[in-house]
Parts: C-alpha cells; structure tokens; sequence
C-alpha cells in the first residue's frame, strides 16, 4: 500500500495475459471446431445438440485450470496499479481502452 503503480508492467501483462487466453483457446479447440457445430445444429433447428455443444465448452472454460490461470493474472495485473488509495474518476480507463490502437 502507498506505492505508486507500474504502468508499463501492468500493460505488459495485460498484453501477455491476451496472448496466452488466444493460444490457450487455438488449443483447446483445436481438434474441434465448436462454432460450426453449433451453427450446423441451429440451422437443422436442433436447439438441444447446441446446447449440449454450449454447455460442454461452458464447463471446459469455467474448469478449475483455467478459472486459477486467469484469476493469478489478473492478481498480477491488479498489483501493478496505483496503490496509493487515491483514485480520480476521469483517470480510470479500462484495460481495452488503454490497449486500444490509435486511430
């Protein structure tokens, strides 16, 4: 408490976090495509098969690996802000917008 925070640390970690979900999940899925799946069982009005495939990739995220991956950094991420207690509404930005490219 009474620090100051590491911005450029917290943004890399931001960053680091981002790379990792998006291979995690090219992972994950990689022997199985859930999306056209569950498009194929929509479109034959097979609401139950889509919602079987749903509820599988809902347990597969919210599994307990993945739930500790991602609290853990975003523990990290959080120790890198100020912690100095004094906090100015215009000054609070999400993560995407900070992260966002310029346009």
């Amino acid at each position: 408490m009474g620090k100051g925070g590491n911005i450029p640390l917290k943004n890399q970690l931001v960053n680091a976090k981002a790379r990792l979900v998006k291979e995690l999940s090219q992972k994950m899925s990689k022997n199985y495509d859930y999306s056209s799946e569950i498009r194929y069982h929509l479109e034959n009005k097979n609401f139950q098969a889509a919602i079987e495939i749903a509820k599988f990739m809902a347990i597969k995220y919210f599994s307990e690996d993945t739930l500790e991956f991602e609290n853990k950094m975003n523990h990290l991420i959080s120790l890198c802000g100020d912690l100095r207690g004094k906090y100015n509404l215009g000054e609070i930005k999400s993560n995407k917008i900070v992260n966002a490219p310029k346009v």
